[in-house]
């Protein structure tokens, strides 16, 4: 990753208000239209994405231990047993990953290349109002997507809530349940998710082998690969 300080302050700041959700709407999208067009800005948002995670878990698991007691902990696996292992695990993944890709329907591959879960919301952890739905976001951004969909399927319905549901349910390969909350992003005209849920229903489609009908809404998405990908479906 990235260090944050060698990121300027100032576009530090700028990234942080975007994923913290505090720009105005005129700011953010102009901001998503730079960084649909930039490949820097992408990958600097992903790494103060990752360095805020890191914070608002902390500041979770302090808040969790003031609800449960000592827990017991087993041993620690020396050190080079815990470096052995986790050299096999990741040769294996990749050698694994390597022969599920090669053998894969097209449509597949593709998924597989161009998907990315949507990186999720900053939370604050602060507010008693919010905490269910931020307490999921960490669990959503984490890759605990049953958890967080079933804490936010609990709570009021929004365009928000559509949007991050479609996305869990995508991050577990429903795709059938995330093109249903996908469209009903897209058919709010006021929702400042539509263009990333085009990306994502077209995605959910390609994921069904229902690539012609992705296509147009892959077409109508701001996302910086999409013409890439649209290249590879119309040939």
């Amino acid at each position: 990753m990235t260090a944050n300080n060698q990121i300027p302050q100032e576009r530090f700041e700028e990234i942080e208000r975007f994923l913290q959700g505090r720009m105005s709407p005129e700011e953010e999208s102009g901001f998503r239209q730079r960084l649909s067009a930039d490949g820097d800005l992408s990958k600097e948002v992903e790494d103060v994405r990752i360095l805020l995670v890191g914070i608002e878990e902390s500041a979770l698991e302090e808040r969790l231990d003031a609800y449960h007691g000592q827990i017991s902990v087993a041993p620690a696996t020396p050190f080079y047993r815990r470096a052995w292992l986790a050299a096999a695990v990741i040769g294996f993944l990749i050698i694994g990953a390597w022969w599920l890709l090669q053998s894969a329907p097209v449509n597949k591959q593709l998924f597989t290349e161009y998907f990315h879960p949507d990186p999720g919301l900053a939370t604050s952890m602060g507010s008693a109002e919010n905490y269910a739905f931020e307490r999921a976001m960490v669990d959503y951004k984490t890759g605990k997507y049953n958890e967080a969909l079933k804490a936010w399927k609990q709570l009021q319905a929004s365009d928000t809530l559509d949007y991050f549901i479609g996305s869990a349910y995508l991050g577990l390969k429903k795709s059938d349940s995330a093109a249903v909350y996908f469209r009903k992003v897209i058919a709010d005209d006021q929702s400042l998710f539509r263009e990333d849920a085009n990306w994502y229903l077209g995605l959910s489609l390609l994921l069904e082998n229902r690539m012609t009908e992705a296509i147009p809404y892959i077409e109508q998405s701001s996302h910086n690969e999409k013409e890439s990908l649209l290249s590879k479906l119309k040939q």
